[in-house]
């Protein structure tokens, strides 16, 4: 996931660089200005951009590399920099006021996530990803970041686009669809729906193809049973995401433990960023929240199927041989048998 997420970061940047008739923008209805990656949409390809942040703070909080004593590892961790710096830059030139303040949480949310795991007793007799690299890769991102992409993000709050219309949409479907109790207007009704009840006051040259509200369009065009559906879930996730938390740390079964956190994390953003936007109606993000769903209903006290470790041969690490008696386990020849010397 992080590799696909690197790919269209790259592919973002070739189009910002070479601007809105790029050849690399491979649909007609898309925004021309920003990097979409792969999408057409620039609020998606930011949301896929904020599930890598959370996949880089995974893997630097479960890393065993020490610092200090290679220089093979102090070139991986500004490898590690250099990627967060590229996502934190991706996510301002996409654009996206909603991703970029995800984004805020995300950090607040993978280091409670790096502290909780490492207090547990594999990580904590280890200590091998000292907590000062991770805060300085950290800072060093987002203060890159900032410099390459700060600039476009704050355009986004001095135009008058179809965003300040979000809450209108969403308090339109929530009031049409408390009139249309208890079934709802039907799936896939809600442009034609929506434009038979929009003020005149509202009407652009473009017309609303979502309600930028994931739950507001479900409760518009299922009714109740959407309802009960949404809040079904909102509860399983409430309680997996209690459980988790609450797991014990330590033992063999920390490693599950920080992916099941991660999978709360990711799923907790994908489920926000469909507050004011409608990420899950895309595939590759329909994809992404259903995986990590299925990680997240794992138990978390799931023991992780490791190799065992191979034993040294003592005459090939210099160990002393040491020989044992002759335990006569095994029926050898009596002229074999070797006894322990006296």
């Amino acid at each position: 996931m992080l590799g696909l997420g690197a790919l269209s970061l790259m592919i973002g940047f070739l189009q910002v660089a070479q601007g809105p008739g790029s050849s690399l923008r491979f649909y007609s209805h898309t925004n021309l200005t920003e990097a979409v990656g792969f999408f057409a949409n620039r609020n998606h390809f930011a949301a896929l951009l904020v599930v890598c942040l959370v996949l880089i703070g995974y893997w630097v909080t479960t890393a065993r590399v020490e610092v200090r004593r290679s220089s093979a590892n102090l070139l991986l961790w500004a490898a590690v920099a250099l990627v967060s710096v590229a996502f934190m830059a991706g996510l301002m030139m996409a654009r996206s006021r909603a991703a970029v303040s995800l984004a805020m949480l995300v950090i607040g949310g993978v280091a409670a996530v790096f502290y909780a795991t490492r207090k547990g007793e594999v990580f904590g007799r280890d200590k091998r990803t000292p907590a000062k690299a991770v805060v300085m890769v950290a800072i060093v991102a987002m203060l890159l970041a900032m410099q390459f992409g700060l600039g476009r993000l704050l355009t986004r709050f001095e135009e008058d686009s179809v965003d300040s219309l979000r809450i209108r949409f969403a308090g339109a479907a929530v009031h049409t669809a408390m009139r249309s109790l208890p079934f709802g207007t039907g799936l896939g009704s809600f442009v034609p729906v929506y434009g038979a009840v929009e003020a005149s006051d509202q009407v652009r040259p473009s017309y609303a193809n979502r309600a930028h509200n994931d739950f507001a369009e479900i409760f518009l065009e299922t009714g109740i049973p959407g309802a009960i559906l949404v809040l079904g879930f909102v509860a399983w996730f409430l309680r997996r995401s209690w459980a988790v938390w609450r797991a014990p740390p330590g033992g063999e079964a920390t490693r599950v433990t920080a992916l099941n956190r991660t999978a709360m994390l990711i799923v907790a953003v994908l489920i926000l960023h469909s507050l004011v936007d409608y990420p899950l109606r895309t595939t590759a993000s329909a994809a992404i929240f259903a995986f990590f769903c299925g990680v997240l209903a794992v138990p978390a006290t799931c023991e992780p199927v490791t190799r065992p470790r191979q034993q040294r041969n003592p005459r090939h690490s210099g160990e002393k041989v040491r020989r044992e008696a002759w335990t006569g386990e095994v029926s050898w020849p009596e002229k074999w048998r070797k006894t322990a010397p006296s």
